[in-house]
């Protein structure tokens, strides 16, 4: 209260007879209209003052919002770069393993080869892809593999898809699948097993994979790829969770991703 009163002192007795000193002020009625007009000018400018630091703050939030989203495109891109490399070299140990053995399946593995890395080069440009191309891939890698491992490797492929074109980001599922076959069959001196189960409906998504194997070192599990596949989540999804549990002799990873949230 007092601070008030002497706020409307100071008003009429200092500023308002400064600023206006150009005017004749008559009564007790002229100094209230001329605070009033004071204070709307007050009003305005403060107003004024809002907005500029309201819309320059929207330009600095759009600056590092734009800062960002290159940030997150340029390592996509590394991470990417990563991808290609790393599967190309693992699918060359598998042909060379054959050529070794003189096997008949030597060509055919070559032109399955041609295929996936045609995909892998071209087909992955885009930020998102359609889930079912990527289906057709795991299938070609999948057949791929078999054809080294023969009999003593069982594997099964499942899934139920609501949607063959819903978006999700390239080669996301392979480094799992590989992980699979690199320390699980390929370091297997027995039969082996991986069972994959991929579900999709209303833009979540469900991949289960188990597979064998009897490497007791756990972290020779987990290379570039699931590293990789781990960043890329965390850049892209909002929602998502990935989980690696061994129990026993068997190893089990799932994914559970909802495809409609995205950065």
């Amino acid at each position: 209260m007092f601070f008030s009163l002497a706020g409307y002192v100071f008003l009429m007795k200092f500023a308002v007879p400064v600023i206006y000193s150009h005017m004749k002020i008559v009564g007790l009625g002229g100094f209230g209209t001329l605070i009033n007009s004071f204070m709307d000018k007050i009003f305005v400018a403060g107003v004024a003052i809002a907005l500029n630091e309201y819309d320059n703050s929207q330009k600095l939030k759009k600056r590092e919002q734009t800062l960002l989203n290159e940030k997150i495109q340029s390592e996509l891109g590394f991470l990417k770069s990563q991808i290609n490399p790393h599967f190309l070299f693992n699918t060359l140990n598998n042909i060379y393993s054959l050529a070794r053995k003189k096997s008949d399946e030597t060509p055919q593995i070559v032109i399955k080869l041609s295929k996936l890395l045609r995909y892998v080069l071209y087909g992955t440009e885009m930020k998102f892809t359609e889930i079912s191309k990527e289906i057709d891939f795991l299938n070609d890698y999948i057949d791929l593999q078999k054809i080294r491992f023969d009999e003593r490797l069982k594997v099964d492929f499942c899934f139920n898809i609501d949607d063959d074109n819903a978006q999700i980001l390239p080669l996301l599922m392979i480094p799992i699948v590989e992980n699979a076959f690199k320390h699980g069959a390929a370091q297997s001196t027995k039969n082996s097993f991986i069972n994959i189960d991929l579900k999709l409906k209303s833009g979540m998504l469900h991949f289960k994979l188990n597979n064998s194997f009897e490497c007791a070192d756990i972290e020779t599990k987990k290379g570039i790829g699931l590293k990789n596949l781990k960043r890329q989540l965390e850049l892209i999804y909002f929602d998502y969770s990935f989980i690696e549990e061994i129990k026993g002799d068997i190893f089990f990873t799932e994914l559970n991703l909802d495809l409609n949230k995205t950065l």
